[in-house]
């Protein structure tokens, strides 16, 4: 039961059963199952489920209030234990990130690293080329990379697949129209990705309506291989972009971007964490356990 009170509380302060699914990585079914079986245990309604927001009853409040500090204080000492226990961590980790993955995952949050870890040296590399990436990899302890090392040393994990969609700028289509499908879009200046150092011209697209998956001929007018100069060209007023959801969600909710298209979706990007097989120090896995948390709770 207490566990669930845990469970309770923190669906109250995210505030929606399908936000507290995705931040806590559990499913939206299992929470409701577990709140369900808390309410008949407390024998109490904790919401009122006649509306669509997460409307908390009083006696859900009143269950929150008594046992919401006491949940923090343990949160603080339990902080405080792993701390004094990551203290005695000792050393340097050699890093090299993906600029583009880096900037959206994990520099925000690496100050937790740090404090939780005070004893580690953390040596980052920002990676912007697959030529660099090839020139460095064996430089280092971790990386963290959209490209495939094809090479058996390593130890691969896909960290998360990141949606590639098409964005545009108000402006782009005041001035030349907004495209009505596929066919439509290629008359457009579009912005075109090479991955791992191959230009991508055809991509595999799914309509999110019908489910229908189509192979899609993409002409654009510009490729690159870095996924954060897409945002400044599309902000130029001058071109569509594919990009990953992820990265312009900021652009998306100040509405200086806007999706074109919304019922495509590209190919998915996969992101990945690459180790050293064999003999992976408590270092290492202490940072690489910091980079999944980062990618599981963006």
């Amino acid at each position: 039961m207490y566990d669930d009170i845990y469970l309770f509380i923190q669906l109250v302060e995210i505030g929606s059963f399908s936000r507290a699914a995705k931040s806590l990585g559990i499913a939206q079914s299992t929470i409701t199952k577990r709140i369900q079986s808390l309410e008949q245990n407390l024998n109490f309604k904790l919401f009122n489920r006649s509306t669509r927001t997460l409307n908390i009853t009083d006696n859900g409040q009143e269950l929150y209030n008594r046992f919401s500090n006491q949940v923090k204080s343990l949160n603080e000492l339990l902080e405080e234990f792993c701390l004094s226990q990551n203290s005695n961590f000792t050393g340097t980790l050699r890093i090299g990130l993906s600029v583009t993955l880096a900037q959206t995952f994990i520099i925000r949050k690496i100050n937790l690293f740090v404090k939780q870890y005070p004893g580690i040296t953390v040596n980052i590399v920002f990676i912007t080329s697959p030529v660099e990436f090839e020139l460095l990899k064996d430089n280092f302890d971790i990386l963290v990379s959209l490209i495939f090392p094809q090479d058996p040393n390593f130890e691969i994990e896909i960290l998360t697949k990141l949606e590639l969609k098409f964005y545009a700028s108000p402006n782009y289509i005041s001035r030349y129209s907004s495209p009505t499908s596929l066919a439509d879009l290629n008359r457009h200046k579009l912005v075109g990705l090479s991955i791992n150092g191959v230009t991508i011209t055809r991509f595999l697209v799914a309509n999110l309506i019908t489910r229908q998956e189509i192979v899609f001929d993409y002409k654009a007018v510009i490729y690159h291989d870095d996924l954060l100069k897409s945002i400044a060209l599309a902000k130029s007023d001058e071109f569509i972009i594919c990009a990953p959801s992820l990265l312009v969600k900021d652009q998306l909710a100040t509405q200086e971007l806007c999706e074109i298209l919304p019922d495509f979706r590209l190919k998915e990007l996969p992101c990945y964490l690459i180790r050293r097989k064999n003999n992976q120090s408590k270092l290492e896995q202490a940072f690489s356990n910091f980079i999944k948390e980062c990618f599981f709770n963006s």
